[in-house]
């Protein structure tokens, strides 16, 4: 399990990911591609750094970014213009993203007789 500040770093991180990738993987000339990850990246960095206080609608919004990241090329009308190896970049990220907010626990824990326990919300 991922405590909630290690998800926080791992926002930070991802957001590195997200602005670094269309330089990294040779998605610069393909504006939407490059508009998409800018984007996602913005949104990752702004909900790590200010929206950390409202778990639950952060782990939504990590996930709702992570779903439009695999769809994003066909929505957006660039997944033509891809090589597998850019679109595998979406799907891994997304992936990625996915068992992060999968594997934070988000829930307040304390220890009995030294068990842990999960405190309901």
């Amino acid at each position: 399990m991922i405590s909630k500040r290690a998800h926080q770093i791992l926002d930070l991180i991802f957001a590195g990911c997200f602005f670094a990738s269309p330089y990294i993987f040779g998605m610069c000339d393909l504006s939407p591609a490059k508009t998409v990850f800018f984007g996602f990246g913005a949104v990752i960095l702004g909900n790590g750094l200010f929206n950390f206080h409202f778990i639950k609608l952060h782990m939504k919004i990590d996930l709702f970014i992570a779903l439009m990241l695999f769809f994003a090329p066909s929505i957006f009308s660039y997944k033509a213009l891809l090589t597998s190896e850019q679109f595998e970049v979406h799907v891994i990220l997304g992936f990625l993203l996915i068992l992060m907010v999968g594997e934070t626990l988000y829930r307040p824990q304390v220890s009995i007789a030294g068990t842990k326990v999960l405190l309901e919300n």
